[in-house]
């Protein structure tokens, strides 16, 4: 897919280690039925055979680091030593680069949802003039 990349810039202190964390990352904006497939995999390898049984919080840290991974297609070095996240101690690292992935992919369901709409449009007032008669 064209155009299906977006970068952005982290730059914060760790809330627990203490260690300033910059860089770029590039993510997709929206992912493929492959990349959907393997985050629903992640997610489940991330918490074991029991999963059903898993806390609230791995829950919610295997969903995270799941999406963070699939989206992901450029990082800072540091990133892959921190086991591509699953490494880390600082939870606002996390949340921040997760955050950031589900602005830009958001921001691109809704840019396609706008094309939908005008098109939409587009086609009522085709449907609705001569043109079609």
């Amino acid at each position: 897919m064209k155009n299906n990349e977006k970068d952005f810039e982290i730059n914060l202190i760790g809330d627990r280690s203490g260690e300033k964390w910059l860089g770029t990352f590039v993510c997709n904006k929206i992912l493929s039925h492959r990349q959907q497939l393997l985050e629903d995999q992640l997610y489940q390898e991330h918490l074991g055979k029991g999963f059903t049984n898993a806390s609230p919080r791995a829950r919610e840290q295997a969903e995270i680091l799941a999406r963070i991974k699939v989206s992901l297609v450029k990082w800072p070095d540091w990133w892959k030593e921190l086991g591509m996240g699953m490494d880390s101690v600082d939870d606002n690292l996390i949340t921040e680069v997760w955050t950031a992935i589900m602005k830009i992919q958001l921001a691109a369901f809704e840019a396609i949802q706008n094309k939908a709409k005008e098109a939409e449009s587009q086609l009522k007032e085709i449907a609705a003039s001569d043109q079609l008669k």
